[in-house]
């Protein structure tokens, strides 16, 4: 299933949290080693054979990604609500600038993602016909050969009603070649470690909402280098080695200099005006250079409809 990673043992991906040069997370925003370490957790707690099956896999995505240094992005509330209310257009293997990266959001949501070509995964075959069989069931139209790239995530939300997190291990399709209008998203586990109920809803989001602001985020990193803060990570005493390897990761924000006014546009008319609404962003392409080989994007970044 997907790639190969050797296996590491629970001590040492201890050890890589506790070494881990992480960044030191922004006040508001979830620790960056306190969610490593709870997703890690997880996937030894729960007694459903579904989870069992599949979180070995999803736990050596944890561990490549803290041996990787994945990046880690800390998303503004505005430019949250942006990337989950924009369609996501059909997305070419080449287009992500990074093959892993961390997300972060103010509202408690954290997610290791991985991204991976079809032309790269281990065991792609045996993933297109699960994939076609998801679709299927679904009665959604879809052509497993067309699937370019998978975004494999681990997905926390902080829940203070249980006083603990909610949890959901996802793998998106995003759409590509006949599959333009078609997102497969197949959720293996869902809750609190493993048992909780409700597999439409996560939280306040559903999981297509989920799904649009963990690719989104990717595509505006790579479309709009504008939105990207780098700051340096407020560091703490290193002790006698002092070492710059031992600095933490800078920070990386999206969307500190992005604003989108929830109150420029109103419904007007004779008619009954709908009630407050996202009115949908998108992405238009277009391709330019030596064969048009290159592909570019720009956003249309989603309105806020007040009906009032």
């Amino acid at each position: 299933m997907h790639t190969r990673v050797g296996i590491v043992s629970y001590k040492q991906q201890l050890d890589l949290i506790k070494n881990f040069p992480a960044p030191q997370s922004p006040n508001g925003y979830q620790g960056f080693k306190g969610f490593f370490l709870e997703a890690i957790l997880a996937s030894f707690q729960g007694d459903d054979p579904e989870t069992h099956r599949v979180m070995p896999y999803y736990n050596a995505l944890l561990v490549h990604m803290l041996q990787s240094n994945t990046p880690t992005y800390y998303l503004t509330g505005e430019i949250t609500e942006a990337a989950q209310n924009t369609k996501i257009p059909p997305v070419e293997s080449d287009e992500a600038p990074f093959k892993s990266l961390n997300i972060f959001t103010p509202d408690g949501l954290t997610a290791a993602v991985k991204i991976q070509s079809m032309s790269d995964m281990h065991g792609s075959i045996e993933e297109r016909y699960r994939w076609d069989n998801a679709a299927k069931k679904a009665g959604v139209p879809f052509n497993p050969l067309d699937a370019q790239v998978t975004f494999s995530s681990v997905i926390f939300v902080e829940d203070k009603k249980i006083n603990g997190f909610r949890q959901l291990v996802l793998d998106l399709v995003p759409p590509s070649g006949e599959n333009k209008d078609t997102l497969v998203a197949t959720a293996h586990s869902f809750g609190y470690a493993s048992n909780c109920p409700g597999k439409d809803q996560y939280t306040c989001r559903s999981l297509q909402e989920i799904a649009r602001l963990i690719v989104n985020t990717v595509l505006l990193i790579k479309h709009q280098p504008s939105l990207i803060t780098v700051e340096k990570s407020a560091t703490s005493a290193l002790g006698f080695s002092n070492k710059p390897s031992d600095d933490p990761m800078p920070v990386r924000w999206l969307g500190k200099t992005f604003s989108n006014d929830r109150t420029g546009s109103r419904s007007t008319g004779g008619h009954a005006s709908p009630r407050a609404h996202w009115r949908r962003g998108h992405w238009h392409g277009y391709r330019y250079g030596e064969g048009r080989k290159t592909l570019r994007r720009k956003w249309v970044q989603p309105v806020y409809v007040n009906s009032q």
